[in-house]
């Protein structure tokens, strides 16, 4: 199943947030939820790859690398899970987890609820809808990749995709049985318009791209390209990159 959930905050102080705020949000989200869970949650922020994504709703106010929240202002984050037993997990404890005095890395807030961010949808939908030979990746939060100890920061075809196919390996929403991967590296990117930004972490920085990008797929067998779309969808849930569980990496597709 593919769900996304809303918790919209209020802030109870001026203050800012590192980066988009994923960072502070990955961790009040761990803080709520371990303690209903916590051999569930404990093995979740332990696992190398996890089967969420988190961004924040909207365009923030950025300083030098940071956020700015006022207070007063109400601001969302939404938590897209693509596991089943994670989103059962979630919406259970949504009913028992505290919503008062709360810190959102070091801003005091008050969670006002959490709510569907639309359907909740069975995978099938990803692989509904016409082929398209073209798709358009907006990025609208910093993205990169990490390649050994350095970050690429341009939105490589091969980087992109891979990085889909590994998170969906890694959580399979369907049984594949087509070998993507052997046409990734013939991927284009057709036209671009991106820029960079600087996106601030508790113990370093992070260099990412945002912006639009089209991909064009090359001419291969019907089942390819449907997989081919099915994954640019996916993004929509798992987003792209590095620390998409901390706010990097958040994609539309068009």
């Amino acid at each position: 199943m593919l769900g996304k959930l809303r918790f919209v905050f209020e802030a109870c102080e001026d203050g800012k947030l590192r980066g988009y705020g994923g960072e502070a949000f990955h961790g009040l989200f761990f803080e709520l939820f371990t303690p209903i869970d916590g051999e569930f949650f404990g093995a979740l922020h332990s696992a190398r790859r996890k089967p969420f994504s988190i961004y924040f709703d909207g365009t923030p106010e950025m300083e030098n690398g940071w956020m700015r929240v006022k207070k007063g202002e109400r601001f969302s984050f939404v938590l897209s899970v693509y596991n089943n037993g994670l989103l059962k997990k979630v919406i259970e404890g949504v009913e028992v987890i505290p919503h008062e005095e709360l810190k959102l890395g070091g801003i005091h807030v008050r969670l006002e609820g959490v709510f569907p961010d639309g359907a909740f949808q069975k995978p099938v939908v990803l692989f509904r809808g016409r082929l398209k030979k073209e798709v358009e990746f907006r990025f609208l939060s910093p993205t990169t990749f990490r390649k050994g100890k350095k970050h690429v920061v341009f939105p490589e075809p091969v980087f992109v995709f891979h990085s889909l196919l590994s998170q969906w390996d890694a959580f399979p929403l369907r049984k594949r049985d087509v070998k993507v991967e052997d046409v990734l590296e013939e991927i284009l990117v057709k036209r671009h318009a991106i820029r960079t930004e600087l996106v601030e972490f508790s113990r370093y920085r992070v260099v990412g791209f945002v912006g639009r990008v089209v991909y064009g797929f090359p001419d291969v067998e019907r089942d390819v390209l449907k997989w081919l779309n099915a994954l640019s969808r996916f993004a929509v849930y798992a987003g792209v990159g590095y620390k998409t569980t901390m706010g990097l990496g958040r994609v539309e597709v068009r």
